[in-house]
């Protein structure tokens, strides 16, 4: 039997730096706008104790987008959509459609999952939240505030923004009674954050310098847990139909509280032609997060006895861990009439605790733009862009 599809959504990052890079901003009035597909795949899992074991099969096309506009030499905006949003899927599992006791004579008797046979196909078609945000280079070019040629300093203070509440698991519990497809879980939170990111880059000569980043979102708002995956959905409908003859309701929510990325990254940038860039990087990224926090409460007679069957079925995810190796090549053709950059990332699991252990091959296709000229700048100029 095919186990029960259990995501936590902190296993389902995509590439939760896609953009970290380094501490460049864009020059003054000039943007880029990106287009950033990645195609998710794995079979294995990091359980609580590390160790690395099979895990059912899971496929996801993402497709992403974002715009960066340089306001002046130091300030750059960013709208991020990335990753964005699942243009197709398939997993290699399956979902309950209802609970039945071990021993239908017993009355304590433990549930146990029912599935359809044959069963619905699972997907995940949804989309990831928006991030807006500012990247103001402190120290670093001579436009800013503290120029230096030794080393850069960015923050990038910024919200993310839902795109909506996510799938609606009532319709997905339906489509799973009557064999349709099925998307089980959310892509991303979907509810409001906010937080900073950081970037500090040591310059060890023009061509070579080493990238430091963090990026600290905190969740500010609880979720009702009908909105947070099918599991959820499904475990807190079951308890509800079995307390509705005695009058009695649970509801529930969960705090998300925070993401946290770590990255470091030499990075190499070096002319390979007249007006082409050449750009090697070896990133290194920790990423981690609380899990989900329950809460519950019950209205009606019963409502003590359905807290301690609620609570029953419902244990906190525990905190999830995750080093990835992501080395990526980009070339950045200057002198088009457009100037376009390539980049290509493959993003490999190697450690981590509670999470999915997925691998991502992305592909980021950037095109640069000019509203106006510049006084500090070139437009193409390739260093003092951001990678």
């Amino acid at each position: 039997m095919k186990k029960i599809l259990v995501f936590g959504l902190a296993a389902l990052i995509l590439a939760p730096a896609v953009f970290a890079d380094d501490a460049l901003v864009m020059p003054a009035r000039v943007g880029r706008f990106y287009l950033a597909p990645s195609f998710v795949f794995g079979s294995e899992k990091f359980e609580a104790n590390g160790d690395r074991v099979q895990d059912f099969d899971k496929k996801m096309l993402n497709i992403g987008a974002a715009l960066e506009y340089g306001f002046n030499g130091w300030i750059t905006g960013a709208l991020q959509w990335a990753p964005g949003i699942n243009a197709w899927s398939d997993f290699d599992t399956q979902v309950p459609i209802s609970m039945t006791p071990v021993d239908p004579m017993d009355p304590t008797s433990p549930l146990i999952p029912v599935f359809r046979d044959p069963s619905s196909s699972v997907r995940l078609l949804d989309a990831w939240n928006l991030f807006l945000g500012a990247k103001m280079q402190i120290i670093g070019n001579p436009a800013a505030p503290v120029p230096n040629t030794k080393m850069r300093l960015a923050l990038a203070p910024g919200v993310k923004i839902p795109t909506g509440k996510g799938p609606d698991f009532h319709e997905e519990w339906q489509n799973a009674i009557n064999g349709d497809p099925v998307t089980a879980a959310s892509l991303d939170k979907h509810t409001f954050a906010a937080g900073l990111r950081s970037y500090f880059d040591w310059i060890v000569n023009p061509n070579f310098f080493i990238n430091f980043y963090n990026e600290t979102i905190f969740y500010t708002h609880k979720k009702d847990i009908r909105n947070t995956s099918y599991e959820d959905y499904f475990r807190l409908a079951m308890v509800n139909a079995g307390f509705a003859a005695a009058g009695t309701s649970v509801s529930g929510e969960v705090s998300y509280g925070y993401d946290m990325t770590f990255e470091m990254e030499p990075k190499l940038i070096t002319p390979i032609a007249q007006g082409v860039n050449f750009t090697f990087g070896m990133p290194l990224r920790y990423v981690t997060s609380p899990g989900k926090k329950y809460s519950f409460t019950a209205t009606g007679p019963a409502s003590t006895l359905a807290l301690a069957t609620i609570e029953g079925q419902f244990r906190d995810l525990p905190q999830n861990h995750l080093l990835s190796f992501s080395p990526n090549i980009s070339l950045f053709f200057m002198r088009w009439a457009m100037p376009i950059e390539f980049k290509l990332t493959y993003t490999m699991p190697l450690k981590g605790q509670n999470v999915l252990a997925n691998n991502i091959l992305g592909l980021q296709v950037r095109l640069y733009f000019r509203t106006g000229p510049s006084p500090q700048q070139p437009a193409a100029a390739a260093d003092e862009k951001e990678d």
